[in-house]
């Protein structure tokens, strides 16, 4: 908007200034500066008047209508004014990531920045005498202070709302910038004028600017190549943020009031910043009643996440679409671990190397630090699912092809292999086969006296061999085989496993084949409940030595107020059987 702002006012000054009668009668400078505002609100429609586009009109027309008033500017007023006419129009914005990001960074950029410029002497102000070369220093040092003042202003908030922060943005701003809003804008602007009068000018002027932009793309395409370029968090805890933003203010007033509180205010943000690069690890003592088993809504896939009492966590399976461009791994099962505190897992287990069951735990891999990988083989049948174990073994995860009745844990907890289907032969290296489904590994984890089974994607005829060579398939809860589809869930099956209850994975479009319609009706004379995704959301079982609870974390409507409410689904104060 600043951009645009000059430039329409220079236009405007510049053709005012033609006319002495104009000169002499008006106060040219205030009618220039008045006939920016249409064109501004225009642009902000144009650019869809999103909550930072919003603000950027309001603030800007907010600055004219003073300047032409002869008003005095107030940064904090401005602002205020700004963030109350968004919050009245609609006040759910307060909660959203761009609104918060907008607010912090021009408030960063308005108060901070002058704040620091006291406290360390306003050394950056170009001065008359000094040279071009040294202006331009000057010029590119108050550009990269801005840039990281903006950045400072929004690191808790960037970690909460997207678990990452870039390292290279100050540095990349300083060349993106001017591209995009001094080069291509201009050019942009410019070939509007000349569009009715000579076309061919607004033509070059518009692939001018588009060159500007294509150097913008290759700017940031190179600089998110290196490897440190990104760096991902867990989520921040708000008591964290909150002192994180008392020291900001802080130092705010300090520079402003002249106090000498600048030096604790730095010393307290330098151990917010630490804290929020590694933070405190959580204690598993703290959980060592409960047992967690959380399977997450993560569409037409599998993914589920178990905590033992003794603080041990697991992975089982973790893949979802394929089409999205992220991963599963990055877009749902990363930010589920980082909001509940945890940066590392202990294993992981894939039940099949099926995509869905796996294309998400490259991102694990390289971000949880698992120690263990279990899996049927180290074969797959495609070449991502190679990739991954390459990458594994990179890493230097322990590579574990679990034989029948082989446990990861034992004792009062336990995570032990049922059986794995891959040694029996049926088939499975065909690639695209469901055979790969059917020959996968059944596990069962059971603590605080209850039992979950995870039989992965078998279809019927490996339902009724489980069965026929009796297994031991008893579990108070089961997660549906091939997500509830119809050539699995057989009733000898669930007879033999006879859960309590029966979680179906599977995304919210495939109604209807996911679970099927016959599995409700089956479940409802076994009286066994049924929970999916697709309905409760992600499904979370806390069973203590006393009984359990299951809850159900499904986003109501677009409320995030309601974003993270839990809903209680079943209990049981009983013990299990």
């Amino acid at each position: 908007m600043a951009v645009i702002g000059t430039l329409l006012y220079a236009g405007f000054f510049w053709l005012f200034s033609r006319s002495e009668k104009l000169l002499l009668r008006y106060t040219v400078k205030k009618w220039a500066a008045l006939l920016t505002l249409p064109v501004l609100l225009g642009y902000g429609l144009l650019a869809g008047m999103n909550t930072p586009v919003f603000r950027a009109v309001i603030m800007s027309s907010v600055v004219i209508i003073a300047i032409c008033a002869n008003r005095p500017k107030s940064p904090g007023t401005l602002l205020a004014f700004a963030a109350m006419l968004i919050l009245v129009l609609n006040p759910l914005q307060l909660f959203t990531a761009s609104f918060q990001l907008s607010f912090a960074a021009i408030t960063g950029i308005l108060f901070l920045l002058p704040a620091l410029k006291k406290i360390v002497g306003n050394r950056i102000e170009s001065a008359p005498a000094l040279s071009l070369s040294r202006k331009a220093i000057n010029w590119l040092i108050a550009g990269l202070l801005v840039s990281l003042v903006a950045n400072l202003a929004t690191v808790p908030i960037t970690l909460y709302f997207f678990n990452r922060f870039s390292l290279v943005g100050p540095l990349t701003n300083l060349i993106v910038e001017p591209l995009i809003c001094l080069w291509s804008l201009g050019a942009g602007f410019l070939s509007i004028i000349f569009l009715a009068i000579q076309p061919e000018i607004s033509s070059f002027l518009l692939q001018t600017g588009a060159l500007g932009l294509g150097a913008a793309v290759h700017v940031a395409a190179f600089f998110s190549s290196w490897s440190f370029s990104t760096i991902w968090l867990p989520t921040p805890p708000p008591w964290l943020i909150l002192i994180y933003y008392g020291a900001l203010l802080a130092f705010m007033y300090s520079g402003w009031e002249k106090r000498r509180v600048w030096l604790p205010a730095c010393v307290t943000l330098t151990a917010c910043l630490w804290l929020l690069i590694y933070p405190p690890r959580r204690n598993p003592a703290e959980n060592n009643k409960y047992f967690h088993i959380t399977y997450l809504d993560i569409g037409q896939g599998s993914a589920t996440l178990l905590e033992f009492p003794s603080g041990f966590r697991m992975l089982i399976d973790g893949g979802g679409s394929s089409f999205a461009s992220t991963s599963i791994g990055e877009r749902v099962i990363a930010p589920f671990l980082w909001t509940k505190g945890i940066r590392k897992i202990d294993a992981i287990a894939i039940t099949h190397p099926d995509a869905d069951h796996y294309n998400g735990l490259e991102f694990i891999i390289r971000h949880f630090s698992p120690k263990i990988l279990w899996t049927r083989d180290i074969k797959g049948h495609d070449k991502n699912f190679k990739q991954l174990i390459h990458l594994a073994q990179q890493q230097g995860l322990a590579l574990s092809v679990p034989k029948m009745n082989d446990y990861l844990l034992a004792g009062k907890e336990s995570l032990m292999c049922v059986t794995n289907l891959a040694d029996q032969g049926n088939g499975a290296e065909n690639k695209g086969s469901r055979d790969v489904g059917n020959s996968g590994l059944i596990l069962k984890a059971c603590a605080n006296k209850l039992c979950a089974l995870f039989p992965g994607d078998i279809g019927r005829d490996r339902e009724h061999f489980l069965v026929t060579q009796n297994y031991d398939l008893q579990a108070d809860v089961l997660l549906s085989p091939h997500h509830g589809s119809i050539t699995s869930n057989s009733s000898q099956f669930l007879t033999a496993v006879a859960p309590r209850y029966l979680f179906v994975s599977a995304g919210r479009s495939t109604k209807g084949n996911f679970p099927h319609k016959g599995l409700a009706e089956e479940c409802n004379d076994r009286q066994i409940d049924l929970f999916t995704t697709a309905d409760q959301g992600t499904l979370h079982v806390i069973a203590t030595e006393s009984g359990y609870h299951i809850y159900g974390y499904r986003k109501k409507s677009a409320n995030p107020l309601y974003s993270f409410t839990p809903v209680l689904l079943d209990e049981n104060p009983l013990t299990p059987q």
